[in-house]
């Protein structure tokens, strides 16, 4: 048991510094994993499957409340991805974990400038 243990910690590692390496620089769990949040922290389990949802409550755990994405982005006025005529809707339709983020706004309104951090 010991050693399966082992084997299973030196797997995980060699996966998170393969990731990590190869990753593209707007991909949210390379940054996640560079500041030391585990996998688990996002996810909620251990064994994360291919293509699981990471739901809201994981992202404002560390993030803090919708108000203050929505003050700390005030400054953009209408334009306010956090504060917007859609009301609260899933963090995960822009912030991707695994491919290159993207604002969901833009799907309708083409003419909005939005890069995206």
């Amino acid at each position: 048991m010991k050693k399966l243990k082992s084997i299973t910690i030196i797997a995980t590692t060699m996966a998170i510094s393969c990731f990590t390496a190869t990753a593209h620089e707007t991909d949210l769990a390379a940054t996640h994993i560079a500041k030391g949040v585990s996998c688990t922290a996002c996810h909620g389990t251990e064994k994360v499957i291919s293509g699981a949802f990471v739901e809201n409550e994981s992202c404002l755990q560390c993030h803090g409340p919708l108000e203050t994405l929505q003050q700390k982005f005030a400054a953009l006025g209408k334009k306010n991805p956090h504060d917007n005529h859609l009301g609260e809707i899933e963090c995960a339709l822009c912030h991707r974990g695994h491919s290159p983020s993207e604002s969901y706004c833009l799907q309708c309104h083409k003419n909005f400038v939005m890069p995206m951090k």
